[in-house]
């Protein structure tokens, strides 16, 4: 493997509780060969806790229609937030029209206040 390619490799750096969210950080380049560890890591999250997860993708420098339903299959069983989308995450999620549900938040904190407060009701 090339240095380029080790920089480049997609992987899960870290899948924990913060708080009162699951946080994935995500890295690298992510495509239909490199999505089974978000899924492994969105699975652990599902069955650990009940709380938002919350995807830190600053170190994603690409990522393709896999991540995006990996994504989504998340923000169907429990409430998402991104942070540190860059310009190629947002751009997908607003092509897509999934950035309703996969909002992206400045940082950490505002997500964890986002996706913790509670609903308004009519």
């Amino acid at each position: 493997m090339s240095r380029w390619e080790a920089a480049h490799e997609a992987v899960v750096v870290r899948s924990r509780a913060v708080g009162s969210v699951w946080v994935i950080t995500l890295q690298g380049d992510f495509d239909f060969e490199s999505n089974n560890a978000v899924d492994e890591a969105v699975a652990q999250a599902l069955c650990t806790v009940t709380w938002p997860i919350v995807f830190d993708v600053t170190g994603v420098s690409f990522c393709d229609s896999q991540l995006l339903g990996s994504l989504l299959r998340a923000a169907g069983a429990r409430r998402v937030g991104l942070v540190g989308a860059n310009s190629l995450v947002r751009r997908l999620t607003e092509v897509t029209g999934t950035d309703h549900l996969l909002v992206a938040h400045p940082d950490l904190d505002s997500a964890r206040a986002a996706l913790t407060a509670e609903p308004e009701s009519d």
